[in-house]
């Protein structure tokens, strides 16, 4: 080695003061691997998903829940009218095939009305306490085949309500149940219209 070494610049020694640790090659190693590990992840940082089908499950169901028990409140008010339809004209009906015929619909809506109520129940509902409209508009008519014509159309609602209802509704009991009263309404719309059609 050559030079002046007066003239040089000295640096050596003004880094030791610095030094907090002397490191194994392996630590050193591990020690940039584990900032390597942190950078990448720094960059690349992992999708979050915002609608997690496991995280929203019950408020989903909540949320179906209460569309399904607004549906069968509709239809229960529309029952709770059958039957107070139904139970007043019983009142009033002398004819022994009428009568027969309006204590079986009177029965089907009584069932009815019961099956909806432990349905909305079931799913912790709040069951309605009105009665459909159809109750005054169906009383407001004097004549009794009238009047029976007339709750034919509010049975045949109810049937179309039901039609609509079922694809939706995945428990099978109360797919069922609700299966059954479609059955037994348009059951009824034929024994009503059979009735008026020998009536007219």
């Amino acid at each position: 080695m050559t030079g002046d070494f007066e003239a040089m610049a000295l640096y050596a020694g003004l880094g030791v003061a610095h030094i907090a640790s002397i490191p194994s090659a392996a630590e050193r190693i591990e020690e940039i691997m584990q900032h390597a590990q942190l950078e990448w992840h720094r960059l690349h940082p992992p999708e979050v998903e915002l609608s997690s089908p496991v995280c929203y499950a019950p408020e989903f169901e909540r949320a179906r829940n209460a569309e399904l028990i607004e549906s069968l409140n509709e239809l229960l008010e529309a029952e709770r009218a059958g039957v107070r339809v139904t139970a007043q004209t019983l009142a009033q009906v002398q004819d022994p095939a009428t009568r027969s015929l309006v204590e079986a619909v009177y029965r089907d809506e009584v069932q009815w009305c019961t099956m909806l109520l432990h349905a909305i129940r079931a799913m912790d509902g709040k069951s309605s306490t009105r009665t459909g409209d159809f109750f005054q508009k169906a009383m407001a008519i004097v004549d009794v085949n009238e009047r029976l014509a007339f709750l034919n159309r509010g049975q045949a609602w109810v049937a179309k309500k039901l039609r609509e209802l079922l694809p939706m509704v995945e428990d099978p009991v109360l797919n069922q149940n609700l299966a059954r009263m479609l059955d037994s309404h348009v059951g009824n719309l034929d024994k009503v219209n059979e009735h008026l059609a020998h009536r007219g």
